[in-house]
């Protein structure tokens, strides 16, 4: 990867985290079938009810008013397929972010320990 500005160059350090990836795969096998079964659904009530479900990390992200907005003003971004996308980024962030708190908190009790 080539990052020309030095004040990105701490990008090249950055890994994924295994943990918030993992994550990432239990959410996508969660909810790709769900969004298959809603896909082939014949009844429109339970396809509704079955992308909502698949798509809660969307959905909570949906219902701020200003976001709300944005969302019905775009009508690309009304799509399962880029709401699951963005489900997925908010799913590995949010793990990410816990991982990161519990590695820290950890760190800090072992260091409390020795002390």
């Amino acid at each position: 990867m080539i990052i020309a500005h030095p004040r990105l160059q701490w990008i090249k350090s950055k890994k994924p985290n295994k943990a918030a990836l993992v994550l990432c795969g239990l959410y996508s096998a969660l909810a790709v079938p769900l969004l298959a079964l809603a896909v082939f659904e014949r009844d429109i009530k339970s396809a509704v009810v079955l992308q909502q479900v698949a798509l809660i990390p969307f959905t909570m992200i949906a219902t701020i008013p200003r976001i709300y907005q944005f969302i019905v003003d775009r009508t690309w971004l009304n799509n399962m397929y880029v709401g699951f996308a963005i489900s997925l980024s908010i799913v590995y962030v949010a793990a990410y972010i816990v991982c990161w708190s519990l590695i820290f908190v950890v760190s800090f009790v072992a260091v409390r320990r020795r002390a």
